[in-house]
């Protein structure tokens, strides 16, 4: 076991690795000692669950979930290791074991932490949020089917989720491509901005096309991630307190698979549809607007920082970049000019 001042001079390098999001390097350090404490133990827990939000390899969370079973016992009057338990189990969507053990870990809080408070709290906001989730009513359901039915065409495949599905509709003459939509999403009523009205603004669905040479049957994840993107974001969107809409942009800070290029997205509207087939109302007067998804580039979301949603893809269109369907290898509307500013 280390000696205090020894150990005190530890933490301050680990603090300052973790500042710079140096993961791995804190793992390093910490998998080589022979004896760690529950205060290192926790600090090489975190290390774990920043890693796995990295590169999202379920062997950084096993790993994480190793260390927090054998100090089981120290743990459970302890609020980081209930907060760092609950972050597993919510990895797993294991949402109601995490509940408990975020329920617990504000009973420990000691009152010199009022950041870890404020997240266990957010959590549990978050967790009661899904929670609320509910499938489509048979009204709902049916509303979907028949402006799919008018708009969308002929269904190829459904694809089932958690309470949420992702059906597929087959190429058509008017449109030689498949379109996924995901059903189900809208049951979420969204809490909508000052100002805007709830009963057109709550509720969305999400869309992504895809070229008719895309494999659809195939479950290998470099021909099935457009699946996962959708799953993902509506994970995303009924976990998130803030509001989803048009413009909407996510960051994942890293290539999506490690063989992509993109590294984010932004909910744009379906532009290669009819306005008409871009939302439907519903029998108590809500909206559901569908959203394209549209896969971005690194400088593309850079781009979208710091100016708004049409601006983008105004750049887009003006660089002749292909929107609808996504195509792997579309164009980088920001490459030739990042190039040309360097170049400079």
């Amino acid at each position: 076991m280390l000696l205090e001042e020894e150990k005190a001079k530890l933490k301050a390098e680990l603090a300052a690795l973790d500042d710079k999001g140096r993961y791995q390097e804190i793992v390093d350090s910490l998998e080589g000692l022979a004896d760690i404490d529950l205060e290192l133990a926790l600090i090489l827990v975190r290390a774990y669950l920043n890693l796995h939000n990295q590169h999202d390899d379920d062997l950084y969370l096993a790993r994480a979930q190793d260390i927090l079973n054998t100090f089981e016992d120290e743990g459970g009057n302890h609020a980081l290791y209930l907060y760092l338990k609950a972050m597993c189990l919510i990895k797993e969507n294991l949402l109601q074991d995490a509940k408990i053990r975020l329920e617990r870990a504000q009973r420990f809080v000691p009152l010199t932490e009022p950041e870890l408070f404020a997240r266990i709290q957010r959590q549990l906001a978050l967790i009661e949020r899904a929670a609320a989730q509910r499938p489509l009513s048979a009204e709902e359901s049916a509303a979907f089917d028949e402006h799919a039915k008018l708009y969308f065409g002929a269904v190829h495949a459904r694809i089932q989720g958690d309470q949420v599905e992702i059906v597929v509709f087959e190429p058509n003459e008017d449109h030689d491509y498949y379109l996924l939509v995901t059903k189900g999403l809208s049951s979420l009523r969204q809490v909508v901005p000052d100002g805007a009205d709830p009963r057109e603004n709550a509720c969305l669905e999400l869309a992504l096309a895809l070229p008719k040479a895309w494999p659809i049957e195939r479950s290998e994840l470099n021909y099935y991630y457009p699946f996962r993107l959708l799953f993902d974001l509506v994970s995303q969107v009924r976990l998130s307190p803030n509001f989803v809409g048009f413009g909407y942009c996510v960051d994942f800070a890293k290539p999506y698979l490690p063989e992509l290029r993109i590294s984010g997205a932004m909910l744009t509207a379906l532009g290669a549809y009819q306005k008409i087939a871009q939302s439907y109302v519903l029998n108590d007067g809500f909206r559901v607007n569908i959203f394209q998804v549209l896969p971005l580039y690194p400088l593309e979301i850079a781009y979208r920082q710091d100016h708004s949603a049409a601006q983008l893809l105004e750049r887009l269109q003006s660089a002749g970049a292909i929107l609808c369907p996504y195509y792997e290898d579309r164009k980088d509307a920001l490459l030739s000019v990042s190039s040309k500013l360097t170049a400079g």
